[in-house]
């Protein structure tokens, strides 16, 4: 019976020779299984967040930052653009020709503005459009003369992918178009306002950011010849100018 007794007691943790007690060991473990849990459940939780990510992103799993090595220019090159910008016109000269003696010339100053763009793709490297200026010349014998060109553009270009989120655009356009000019106070108040024609070219380039906006800058040479009378005695007159052109803006795709 004292056997049997033994036997039921419960284990209890025994001091040995040395003086070790092992229960504040014992105490500890059911702490540490929770520990090793919660720490085994947030890892699995974020390698099955990362992983649906990946797979989102019709990546394998680990290779998220190769996109920065295959940039997608697509959504540029195809896009439509709306663009809103200042010309600043300057330098040059204005010749003025009619049934007379001479012809006279005026000194052109700066000429500022506003301008809007207009673009739609017609392939991968070019696309056609329309522009609209409004300017204020700074003209010898012309004070506040004011002018306004109406423009079809052709426009060469190629767009270059950097990263993912940036792309860049170097590009070249001929405007062709209308232009319509009204002198101001002073020695040519007698020329009435007149009607014309425009060309020139331009070159710059576009940072293009997420495919959706961006801004640009462009530098280039206007050719104006503009038709007039003298309002005294009917005369005719031409107005001849070529100036120096650049450009700065911000641009919409969609």
């Amino acid at each position: 019976m004292r056997a049997r007794v033994r036997d039921r007691e419960p284990l209890r943790p025994r001091s040995h020779a040395n003086g070790i007690d092992l229960r504040p060991r014992l105490a500890e473990r059911p702490r540490m299984l929770r520990t090793s849990l919660a720490l085994a459940v947030c890892l699995v939780l974020s390698g099955t967040a990362l992983t649906n990510r990946a797979l989102a992103q019709n990546q394998p799993f680990g290779q998220e930052d190769l996109d920065l090595r295959n940039p997608n220019h697509e959504e540029a090159e195809d896009a439509m653009r709306l663009s809103a910008y200042f010309p600043l016109h300057g330098g040059g000269e204005m010749r003025v020709d009619y049934d007379g003696p001479g012809n006279p010339r005026a000194g052109l100053g700066t000429a500022v503005g506003l301008g809007v763009r207009f673009e739609i793709p017609l392939f991968k490297y070019m696309a056609i459009g329309a522009l609209w200026e409004l300017l204020s010349f700074d003209v010898s014998g012309f004070r506040d003369t004011v002018g306004m060109d109406f423009d079809v553009i052709l426009k060469g270009r190629y767009v270059f992918g950097l990263t993912t989120r940036l792309d860049l655009e170097a590009y070249g356009f001929v405007p062709i178009g209308l232009s319509w000019m009204r002198p101001g106070d002073g020695a040519a108040s007698s020329v009435d306002p007149g009607v014309g024609f425009n060309t020139g070219f331009q070159g710059g380039a576009t940072a293009i950011i997420d495919g959706r906006f961006g801004v640009f800058m462009d530098l280039g040479v206007r050719i104006r010849r503009i038709y007039a009378d003298v309002n005294s005695t009917g005369a005719g007159v031409v107005l001849r100018s070529a100036q120096l052109v650049w450009s700065l803006g911000g641009v919409l795709l969609f």
